[in-house]
């Protein structure tokens, strides 16, 4: 373009035939498009009209295990059957991206919380392309992340 070359998102070079180190992945947002929204048919907090909804917030961790240390915000009685995180406390930068991550879905109930589900990944599994989405799925839990790819 113009004379220079425009190699695609992750690649350099002259004929961009050289592909750029991998150091990391940063997720600007996550929307969970599915998630459990009820506890085995019971609704995950005790009250009347809308207090009986889940106040859902995000953990992550480096490897399989959840942990219940919130990365986002909680959101107060959720209704929605989307949810859109795009506040994090700390990084959300996965800086070791060839390693596993698990990123967990809580009911947040004033340090007694309830883990709703869960899935891990490997960021780097995803970097064919290096597409700015990385659907993640599982039978209780479905989410899109936005990233970006740093190099």
């Amino acid at each position: 373009m113009n004379g220079s070359c425009q190699c695609p998102t992750g690649y350099t070079g002259l004929n961009c035939q050289t592909e750029l180190t991998l150091v990391s992945v940063t997720i600007t947002e996550v929307v969970v498009n599915q998630y459990p929204f009820d506890n085995n048919g019971f609704y995950w907090d005790t009250g009347t009209s809308s207090s009986k909804y889940p106040d859902l917030f995000l953990s992550e961790n480096l490897g399989t295990t959840a942990n219940d240390i919130p990365w986002t915000p909680y959101q107060s009685n959720v209704t929605a059957s989307t949810v859109t995180f795009n506040s994090f406390y700390g990084s959300s930068t996965f800086v070791y991206p060839y390693s596993t991550y698990s990123i967990s879905l809580w009911d947040w109930d004033g340090g007694n919380d309830n883990f709703m589900a869960g899935i891990y990944f490997i960021p780097a599994d995803f970097k064919s392309g290096y597409p700015s989405t990385i659907h993640l799925s599982s039978s209780k839990l479905d989410m899109t992340l936005y990233v970006t790819w740093n190099f």
